[in-house]
């Protein structure tokens, strides 16, 4: 009882200690309500910090204040084998901020009369049409593809390498980059939200046939170039080639420059400051400008930014994102104050990106970055950006604390459980009770086989924990490292007694 009291101390204190450090991992950068000079001062200040504590090479960054934009500026590296700066003109892959770029191209058909948001997406397409499902296609509407409310497939899509060989708008439609990417219908549509960049591509799709037009031609025509957005495109143009920076993994290893046939989902370069202008332009200007900025009419603005389908309620996607719904291209989210952003975050392999508007004040935010773990800086610029507009704090980072909390308890445990089998497997050793010795058979397969599920665990956690819960991604890694260590040790020795008895 006496050991199981102090056990109960052990952990407890050790908890304290983690809460301790966890709170120090948020952000309590000093920052005045709606001064400009204190929030980019902060951001100067503890920007380079925060890069170096998640192991993020560079980021660049952009505000827009009353509608324009006032302030752009890079940190760390945009190449850091080559030792180039990340810069306000650094390109970057935003990813899935592709959607809502996207969506302006749609509003604008539907603007000229050339669609009906509300018609069936096959009453516009010739070059492919959805598979047979169980489910009637009618309700496979352009609303509801913008929306992610059709019940299509597809998530999202890994890229292809830069030498590839890229399939067609239809080959990928139709699954060329496997099953997985096969754009079908899966549920009812209209009935609930279900995230699928496989949508998207169809939109590209109907973008293409409606305009006669390649889709990256008429987003550059219609949308980028109206918008001053000349250093973006939905393709890796030349010109491009020489300001992108180069995309890093969880573990700050190259990644190539991966490509896209599905860019409307995910296929969008550009820089931190011409991204804002894309902000802005949802926004009504200094000099009278109206929103919409003459590509799509203040009224259709108000229609993308309009909840057209609540997030599922009691989700752990939905508890972990805070938002509320999704309008037609952007999340929903509402905060403290009773004010709304309206938003979009990107997450390519090597790229991790990040849109805000806040109309309510006429402000935006972008951030962008050149690695997988870029989600927790733009998270402790977003608790800063936060505190500046005097919103409050998003609920989203309560929960995540929560869920931080519980992940160190568990952690806790799990390195109590080691160190106390690590005595006892020491001791066993020493008092020759076991010894060094493989001997196959179920049981050592069975450790085998957990190390490696283990190791597995620590090799594929460190993108996904580092993305939900980047300060606690390297006690996780540790532990599942060790506990392999453990596991295979196991396997690899014998009970001497047990030999004895046999003999």
């Amino acid at each position: 009882m006496k050991f199981k009291r102090q056990y109960v101390r052990l952990f407890c204190s050790i908890l304290l200690v983690f809460v301790v450090l966890l709170s120090g991992c948020q952000s309590s950068a000093p920052v005045t309500v709606g001064d400009l000079e204190s929030l980019t001062a902060v951001l100067d200040e503890n920007i380079p910090g925060w890069l170096n504590r998640y192991g993020v090479p560079g980021a660049s960054l952009a505000l827009v204040v009353d509608g324009e934009l006032v302030w752009s500026q890079g940190y760390g590296w945009a190449d850091v084998e080559e030792g180039v700066a990340a810069r306000p003109e650094t390109v970057y892959q935003v990813a899935s901020i592709s959607k809502p770029v996207t969506a302006w191209g749609v509003m604008r058909l539907a603007e000229a009369g050339e669609i009906d948001l509300d018609a069936p997406i096959s009453e516009t397409l010739t070059r492919w049409e959805l598979p047979a499902s169980g489910y009637s296609a009618e309700g496979v509407t352009i609303r509801r593809l913008l929306s992610h409310s059709a019940g299509l497939s597809v998530h999202g899509y890994p890229g292809y390498l830069p030498d590839a060989l890229l399939p067609t708008l239809e080959e990928s439609l139709s699954g060329a980059g496997g099953t997985a990417y096969h754009v079908q219908q899966v549920s009812e549509a209209g009935k609930q939200f279900s995230y699928s960049g496989g949508g998207y591509t169809l939109l590209q799709l109907m973008i293409e046939e409606v305009s006669g037009m390649g889709f990256s031609e008429f987003m550059q025509a219609e949308v980028l170039s109206p918008l001053g957005m000349d250093h973006s495109s939905f393709e890796w143009d030349a010109d491009l080639h020489a300001d992108t920076a180069i995309g890093y993994d969880a573990r700050g290893r190259v990644l190539p420059n991966y490509l896209f046939t599905e860019k409307a989902a995910a296929g969008l370069y550009t820089t931190a400051a011409e991204l804002a202008r894309f902000g802005a332009a949802a926004l009504p200007g200094n000099n009278g400008e109206a929103a919409g900025r003459g590509v799509i009419s203040p009224e259709g603005v108000k229609t993308l930014f309009a909840p057209a389908i609540a997030m599922p309620e009691g989700g752990i996607e939905t508890y972990l994102s805070g938002m509320d719904a999704y309008g037609l291209g952007y999340f929903l989210e509402t905060l403290p104050d009773g004010s709304q952003w309206y938003s979009h975050t990107g997450g390519n392999k090597g790229w991790r990106s990040l849109l805000i508007i806040d109309p309510k004040q006429s402000a935006v935010l972008v951030v962008l970055t050149n690695s997988d773990n870029g989600g927790a800086v733009y998270d402790e610029v977003t608790k800063v950006w936060a505190k500046w507009l005097g919103s409050g704090t998003p609920t989203r980072f309560e929960h995540l604390q929560i869920v931080a909390y519980g992940v160190a308890a568990v952690s806790i445990l799990v390195l109590l459980g080691l160190v106390g089998w690590t005595y006892r497997f020491a001791r066993s050793l020493l008092e020759k009770k076991r010894s060094f010795r493989f001997k196959f058979g179920w049981k050592a397969l069975g450790k085998l086989q957990a190390a490696l599920l283990l190791g597995g665990l620590w090799w594929g956690e460190g993108t996904l924990l580092k993305f939900v819960l980047p300060g606690m991604a390297g006690w996780a890694e540790l532990v599942f490292l060790l506990w392999a260590a453990a596991m295979v040790m196991s396997a690899f020795t014998v009970s001497g007694r047990h030999e004895m008895s046999r003999d």
